[in-house]
């Protein structure tokens, strides 16, 4: 057998080739660039997930102390997460994930001073809710309850405006745990501002009275 032809069969065998009719080898290159499947950091994937659970237990309904207790335990595992170097390299979501975490701590706040209040559903401008109303002026409303025509903060449109925010970025969290972080060309490189889930929450206050949503 010719020497040359032995040479090329084995090349074929043992160099990843293909023989040509016409004897000639030709080399099959991977072409198809390989792309490694974005798997979400566990510590990430446990943070959301708590955020998830204190959202679907407020579905279904929630106590005070249960909101205050779960609020808490949701708040030791976000900051667990936080305080982890792997977040470094998701700030997207991290500020997504501080928002939430935010607007819930807020309501349970409020709930606690509506509680020290004997449960009204407003607190007075003049008295008990004067930073509130400083704070989330478009939830005031003109009167309170009992016929008391005095300013006074709607307890339970606050926790609506709240919750639907945090709701809000629970979505966005997910999207971007699933998905990864924006390109640096559409993501912002603006730090965590806290002042931006307060905006967000009167914002949608403005929207709850528009909706005629009550107290």
């Amino acid at each position: 057998m010719n020497i040359k032809w032995i040479f090329l069969c084995l090349l074929v065998v043992f160099g990843n080739g293909s023989l040509g009719l016409n004897g000639q080898v030709s080399k099959k290159g991977n072409t198809a660039k390989s792309t490694k499947p974005y798997v979400p950091e566990q510590l990430a994937v446990t943070a959301l997930g708590s955020l998830k659970r204190l959202k679907a237990k407020i579905e279904v309904g929630i106590a005070y102390n249960e909101y205050l207790s779960v609020v808490g335990d949701t708040r030791y595992t976000v900051n667990d997460y936080l305080d982890n170097p792997v977040a470094a390299k998701r700030p997207s979501l991290n500020s997504k994930l501080r928002d939430a975490l935010k607007a819930y701590t807020l309501v349970a706040r409020l709930w606690k001073a509506q509680i020290e209040n004997n449960g009204e559903p407003f607190l007075f401008c003049a008295t008990d809710g004067i930073q509130w109303c400083h704070d989330y002026p478009e939830s005031v409303m003109p009167y309170g309850g009992s016929g008391n025509y005095s300013p006074s903060v709607g307890v339970k449109v606050l926790h609506e405006a709240a919750w639907n925010v945090a709701s809000a970025k629970i979505t966005d969290a997910n999207e971007l745990l699933n998905h990864g972080e924006p390109s640096p060309k559409t993501s912002s490189s603006l730090p965590f501002d806290e002042s931006s889930v307060d905006i967000e929450i009167r914002a949608t206050i403005k929207e709850l009275r528009r909706s005629n949503f009550i107290n």
